[in-house]
């Protein structure tokens, strides 16, 4: 288990004992079980399938959990324990929201463990945003790969290509399968939202006959890994 699934693993188990305690003081003393109560159970139990799926749904899962929490969605205590804080300011009381400080610290908590991972989602998401808004193209000859962005335009002849790399990139609720290809010493990436992706997978298949035919529908399974392989190498 790597590193980053460790510091994630920490809050998760936090709240599965949290949950294990409420329901069992619940089932076995005086208090009444709520809405609030099933909803803590019911929503955590997906994050236990993603933690074995999906590293960064996970995240982002948790931190939703626990914001539902604080927003009192459910509770991870046998009673449903909310508090307010404010200031007086002359006659005039100014205070938060009811908040559920138990999830609040949680939350906290899972921050700052996994603050890398949340940053880079972000990072990631607003790649994806930016992505959307360029208008880029391809096309293709039997001579050369033009590339047209929103800020540049590059071609690269076929017989400067040493190497392609095909994986896929995360964004949550989709993957995106990408392109690296490396002509000299650099490279350039494209992905398959670019128009004109198909004929440049077409027509490379066709130039390099050692890439694989059907590396575009193996390379998709399983969901959500990036599944790194180099499709094409220049002997």
């Amino acid at each position: 288990m790597t590193k980053k699934k460790v510091l994630l693993l920490i809050p998760l188990l936090l709240i599965a004992g949290f949950i294990i305690y409420t329901w069992v003081t619940v089932l076995t003393g005086d208090n009444v079980l709520v809405w609030r109560h099933y909803s803590g159970l019911v929503l955590f139990v997906p994050l236990i399938y993603f933690f074995t799926k999906n590293f960064r749904k996970t995240n982002l899962g948790t931190l939703i959990y626990l914001i539902l929490g604080i927003c009192n969605v459910l509770t991870l205590t046998p009673s449903v324990i909310w508090d307010t804080y404010g200031i007086r300011i002359g006659s005039v009381n100014i205070e938060t929201p009811p908040f559920q400080p138990l999830s609040f610290g949680l939350l906290i908590l899972l921050c700052v463990l996994n603050f890398d991972t949340l940053v880079d989602i972000y990072l990631d998401f607003k790649e994806m945003r930016q992505k959307a808004k360029m208008k880029a193209s391809i096309q293709v000859d039997i001579e050369k790969i033009l590339f047209t962005g929103t800020n540049f335009t590059k071609d690269i002849a076929w017989n400067e290509i040493t190497q392609i790399n095909a994986f896929k990139k995360d964004f949550l609720t989709t993957d995106r399968i990408e392109l690296e290809i490396v002509y000299s010493d650099k490279s350039l990436i494209i992905n398959e939202d670019v128009e004109g992706w198909d004929l440049f997978v077409t027509k490379a298949k066709e130039l390099f006959v050692t890439i694989p035919k059907d590396w575009d529908t193996v390379i998709i399974h399983p969901p959500f890994e990036t599944n790194f392989r180099t499709i094409y190498s220049k002997v």
